[in-house]
C-alpha cells in the first residue's frame, strides 16, 4: 500500500517514499514524504474553495457528514490503491501505533458517531446554539445582530497517533467551514487519509482537503503557509508556538482526586473509575489520568489498584482480547522505563511490581511492551515535584497520598480532572480555577463527549465576532 499525498484533493504520487513498519518490525506500507523545499509552492491558498464551501448550506453539511459517518464505520474505502474495509483499517492502524485491535474498533464508533450527530457537537461551538448562523453569518442577542464568521480562510492541523480520536478536531473545523491541510504523523496517516476519503465520497468538494506527509522540519514551512495552524504536544512544543494564529494542544497531565470519606463510602466506583482512567485506551489519552492525588490515608486504595492492574493479561495487541498496546521501538520503550527508574531512585515505589508475573519492560513474541505501573509517594516525602503527571505512553501512574485537603491544589495545568469527592468547597475551589480545562465529578478523566468544549471550545479560536448593524430606516424608507 502506497499513501500518497493529496493536494487539493487530488492525489500525488511525484515524490519520494518512506516505509512503514509494523510493532514486529514488518513493512506493512509506504508514505509519501513531500520535502520541505517544495512545501510553499505547494500551498497557495485558493480563496475561490473556501468561497464555495462556506456557500453550502447548514443543512448540506449536516447531511454530507451523516453520510460520510456510515462510509467510515461499514464502508469499504480506497485507500493508497487498494480498497480496504473496516476490519483492515483497523488492523493497519493497530500494526503501525502498536494499540490494541480493540481501541480503534471503538475510535470507528466513536468518530463515526460524531459525524452521525455532527449537529449536536456544533451547537456548543456557536453563540446561543443559533446554528443557522454559520450560514447567515451572524447571530441574535437581544434584538441586535452580531457578526460570528470566519477569521481565517484555511487551517494547518500536525495530526498526531497516540490515538485516533484526536482527528475529531479537524472533523470539527471542516463542519465550521474550514479548508484543511493536514500533516499526518507516520505512525498513523491511515485514520486521517481515511476519513478525507470518506469525506469527499460523501459529497464535500475535493479541494476543500490537503495532505501532506512530510518530515517533523516542515511544520514551520506548513505553519507559515496556511492562516490558523493546530498543533499537538507537550509543553516545549506550547512554549516554541504561542502566536496568536496557533493552538497547541497538550500536555494533558489529566489526574484523579480521591478524598477518604467518599473512598469508604464509594470503594467500588473509586476503583474502576481510576482503573478507566488509567487504563481505557491503552493509557495513550491525553485524557487518560497519569496521577492520582488522595487526600487522607489512601495506602489501601493503591495496593488495591497495584493489584488489580497487575491482573490484566498481556496478549498480542490484533487479539481481541488485547489491552495493553506494544511500544514499536524497544531503544524507545528503554528510554520510558529508565524514566519510571529514575523516578524509583528519586523515592517512588513501584507497588505494581510485587503482583507482576513479567518485568516493568517485557518482550513476547518478539514485541515489546510496558505494562501498567503506579509508582506510590506521600506528599511530605516528594523531592522533585516535576516527576508528578509525567505523561507515559501505556497505563501509568504517580499515587500521591496523604494530601492536606484543606490547602490541596493540583501543582500543574491539567487537561482533565476526576474529582471523587463530595465536599463542595473542594468541587467550587477546581470548578473556578482555571489550571484545568475539564472537570468530572464522579466520571472518569477520560469521560467522552464530543459536544463538551475540549480545551475550549474550537470555535473561540476558529471564528470572531465584529459589529454588524443594517439601518433599517434605509429599508423601509428606500427613497429617503
Amino acid at each position: 500500500m502506497k499513501i500518497s499525498a493529496i493536494i487539493n484533493g487530488n492525489e500525488d504520487y511525484n515524490g519520494d517514499f518512506i516505509k512503514l513498519y509494523s510493532y514486529t518490525g514488518k513493512e506493512i506500507a509506504e508514505l509519501m514524504h513531500i520535502d520541505e523545499n517544495v512545501l510553499k509552492w505547494m500551498l497557495k491558498p485558493d480563496l475561490k474553495t473556501t468561497n464555495l464551501y462556506r456557500h453550502f448550506s447548514v443543512k448540506k453539511v449536516i447531511d454530507i457528514f451523516k453520510t460520510a459517518s456510515k462510509l467510515f464505520q461499514k464502508g469499504k474505502i480506497k485507500m493508497g490503491g487498494e480498497v480496504i474495509d473496516q476490519n483492515e483499517y483497523a488492523t493497519l492502524v493497530s500494526l503501525s501505533t502498536g494499540m490494541p485491535f480493540s481501541v480503534i474498533i471503538n475510535s470507528i464508533d466513536q468518530l463515526s458517531d460524531l459525524m452521525e450527530n455532527i449537529e449536536d457537537a456544533l451547537r456548543p461551538q456557536i453563540p446561543n446554539g443559533d446554528i443557522e448562523a454559520l450560514e447567515r453569518g451572524y447571530y441574535y442577542i437581544q434584538n441586535k445582530t452580531i457578526a460570528w464568521v470566519p477569521r481565517a480562510n484555511n487551517l494547518f492541523v500536525m495530526t498526531p497517533s497516540n490515538h485516533p480520536n484526536v482527528n475529531n478536531l479537524w472533523l470539527l473545523a471542516v463542519a465550521l467551514g474550514y479548508p484543511v491541510v493536514l500533516r499526518p504523523s507516520d505512525d498513523d496517516p491511515f485514520t486521517p487519509y481515511r476519513l478525507i476519503q470518506c469525506l469527499i465520497e460523501a459529497g464535500f468538494p475535493k479541494c476543500n482537503f490537503t495532505f501532506i506527509p512530510s518530515q517533523h522540519s516542515g511544520i514551520d514551512t506548513l505553519i507559515d503557509s496556511t492562516d490558523l495552524s493546530m498543533l499537538f504536544g507537550d509543553s516545549k512544543i506550547k512554549e516554541k508556538y504561542i502566536e496568536n494564529s496557533i493552538k497547541v494542544f497538550g500536555p494533558g497531565r489529566s489526574a484523579v482526586i480521591v478524598d477518604e470519606e467518599y473512598y469508604h463510602k464509594h470503594k467500588n466506583k473509586v476503583i474502576n473509575t481510576i482503573l478507566t482512567s488509567m487504563c481505557e485506551s491503552s493509557g495513550r489519552g491525553c485524557i487518560n489520568a497519569s496521577t492520582v492525588f488522595f487526600i487522607g490515608n489512601g495506602a489501601e486504595l493503591s495496593e488495591l489498584l497495584a493489584k488489580s492492574i497487575s491482573e490484566v493479561g498481556l496478549f498480542d495487541p490484533l487479539n481481541r482480547e488485547a489491552t495493553i498496546g506494544a511500544i514499536k521501538s524497544h531503544v524507545i520503550a528503554e528510554s520510558y522505563n529508565n524514566y519510571v527508574e529514575k523516578m524509583i531512585q528519586n523515592g517512588y515505589i513501584d507497588i505494581t511490581e510485587k503482583y507482576r508475573d513479567f518485568s516493568r519492560m517485557t518482550t513476547l513474541n518478539g514485541v515489546t511492551y510496558i505494562l501498567p505501573t503506579i509508582l506510590y509517594q506521600t506528599e511530605s516525602n516528594m523531592r522533585n515535584k516535576n516527576d508528578i503527571g509525567a505523561e507515559l505512553p501505556f497505563p501509568f501512574v504517580t499515587f500521591i497520598d496523604n494530601c492536606n485537603g484543606e490547602y490541596f491544589e493540583v501543582p500543574f495545568e491539567s487537561l482533565s480532572l476526576s474529582l471523587l469527592s463530595n465536599d463542595n468547597d473542594l468541587l467550587n475551589r477546581f470548578l473556578f480555577s482555571c489550571s484545568n480545562k475539564k472537570l468530572f465529578k464522579g466520571l472518569p478523566t477520560n469521560h467522552m463527549d464530543f459536544s463538551n468544549p475540549h480545551e475550549e471550545y474550537l470555535s473561540r479560536f476558529l471564528y470572531m465576532e465584529k459589529a454588524f448593524v443594517i439601518d433599517q430606516t434605509a429599508i423601509e424608507n428606500p427613497t429617503t
